[in-house]
């Protein structure tokens, strides 16, 4: 079924457009030889494309006429792809549970870092006491 709508008749038209490496409209309508006023006329939705002119501009871009028929939406997915799209899930899965686990490696031995500097500062704070006692003491 062709696109119903003028909207998706343009937005199959820069498709093919892209698809055929033409980076204008003047370089699509200069290698079809169409009138330039046309083809910007169905661009800018004031006419419709007439079948004979897409065939055209699809064959120019290197395509069938087919592709501006085809209904994309209804189309299934390509078998296989159910399968991989839950490999790919699963691998997710695997790549946040590694990174949540890095992380809070990181997090421990950032952890770890504080508790090696603690006791030492606590030890040299308490060899300040031991000394004030001591020099309270002998007075």
């Amino acid at each position: 079924m062709a696109p119903t709508s003028r909207e998706a008749t343009v937005r199959r038209l820069r498709a093919a457009q892209a698809l055929g490496g033409y980076s204008s409209v003047e370089d699509l309508a200069a290698a079809a030889d169409f009138p330039l006023k046309r083809l910007r006329e169905i661009y800018q939705q004031k006419k419709d494309a007439r079948s004979v002119d897409l065939r055209h501009l699809a064959e120019t871009c290197g395509l069938s006429y087919e592709f501006f028929l085809v209904d994309f939406a209804t189309l299934g997915e390509p078998s296989g792809m159910a399968e991989l799209r839950e490999q790919l899930n699963e691998l997710q899965g695997v790549v946040r549970q590694l990174a949540r686990r890095r992380a809070a490696e990181l997090a421990g031995d950032e952890r770890l870092e504080d508790r090696e500097d603690t006791p030492a500062e606590s030890q040299n704070t308490s060899d300040a006491t031991d000394s004030s006692k001591e020099e309270d003491e002998g007075t």
